[in-house]
């Protein structure tokens, strides 16, 4: 997951741990690098937190991936409680389908699962061009947040069988962030966060390709899709 809408603030959200400058147009490392694997046994064995683990930065510290997101300004879900998110698939491996859960406390050791209303197909991004998916999960009536610094935050987790996902943060305080417009119309101009999926693929560069050059037979293995029939095992088992 790359990015979420906020619903009357206009504020855009980053997966934790996605870096500004990691290439988003291309299939192979270094694209990847920043992207959240979330396996059980990295996170039984400690070598990822419940939003997982990316190649380049390691563990990812929800703290500081929390207070990050909240420098920023979080999005808001608005009364319907749709939760809107966007999934930047460029190979397989992240196809469909995605289950989604929610941590209200947000400090990542409580997720019960939620319904997901829009998901990605289980076929994605055919041929290795990068394509932007629609990702949308349901806020169930009466949830309450509680966590972060306004003490209504949450931290939304979607995952496929494939160990791809990610997580981001949003909260239930409506309204604006730093932004004179009315509520419900949209950001105003400049306010708006920059999408990911549009940064610079030049940025940074040298740091995403000297990573790519040391990538270990394991973590190529994480960043390579399966074969399409053991994909299939994988997607049925997860049903």
């Amino acid at each position: 997951m790359t990015f979420m809408y906020g619903q009357t603030n206009g504020l855009t959200g980053k997966g934790f741990g996605t870096m500004d400058g990691a290439p988003r147009d291309v299939a192979t490392p270094p694209a990847l690098l920043d992207a959240a694997i979330i396996k059980t046994s990295d996170i039984q064995a400690g070598t990822a937190s419940p939003c997982g683990r990316t190649i380049l930065s390691g563990k990812i510290d929800m703290k500081k991936a929390l207070d990050k997101a909240e420098d920023g300004g979080l999005p808001d879900v608005g009364t319907n409680g749709r939760i809107k998110l966007v999934a930047h698939v460029i190979n397989p491996k992240g196809s469909g389908p995605f289950t989604c859960a929610i941590d209200t406390s947000a400090d990542g050791n409580n997720f019960a699962t939620i319904p997901v209303t829009v998901n990605v197909p289980a076929n994605a991004a055919p041929g290795g061009k990068p394509i932007d998916y629609s990702l949308e999960a349901q806020l169930p009536q009466g949830t309450k947040c509680s966590g972060g610094a306004d003490g209504q935050s949450c931290i939304v987790k979607c995952t496929n069988a494939l160990s791809s996902g990610g997580c981001m943060a949003f909260t239930q305080m409506q309204g604006l962030f730093n932004d004179p417009a009315p509520a419900g119309s949209g950001p105003s101009p400049g306010s708006e966060t920059e999408r990911i999926t549009e940064n610079p693929v030049t940025r940074d560069s040298n740091l995403f390709d000297d990573a790519r050059s040391k990538l270990s037979p394991k973590d190529l293995q994480a960043l390579t899709p399966p074969a399409k029939g053991k994909r299939r095992a994988l997607i049925q088992m997860r049903r």
